[in-house]
């Protein structure tokens, strides 16, 4: 068996190229409507970056979303499915990664 480059792969997911442009048109449409601002926060002890987002007219809901610095999502509120993290490392042993994973606390 042989392994040859196949390429790039085709982004995929919630960050492709086209969501992420349908996303920033439809917050540019909506700049009037909510405040932004970025601030740090400490999170399950990461420095995260978070987005906050206030609406500036009544019922519109405002959001909260941190991420690690990986880019990993620690916090987001206001959203459909809210997200709390209790804790958070940047990597796992290779013992992790064999199968079948034994839980970790």
């Amino acid at each position: 068996m042989t392994c040859t480059t196949g390429g790039s792969a085709p982004p995929i997911g919630p960050f492709n190229p086209e969501s992420m442009e349908t996303a920033i048109r439809a917050l540019a449409a909506s700049s009037g409507s909510f405040d932004f601002r970025v601030e740090s926060r400490r999170l399950v002890g990461v420095d995260a970056r978070s987005l906050i987002v206030t609406a500036t007219t009544a019922g519109q809901a405002s959001q909260i979303l941190c991420l690690s610095p990986a880019g990993v999502t620690l916090l987001a509120l206001g959203t459909a499915q809210p997200v709390t993290a209790v804790a958070y490392r940047s990597g796992a042993s290779a013992s992790e990664l064999r199968l079948p994973a034994a839980p970790s606390s």
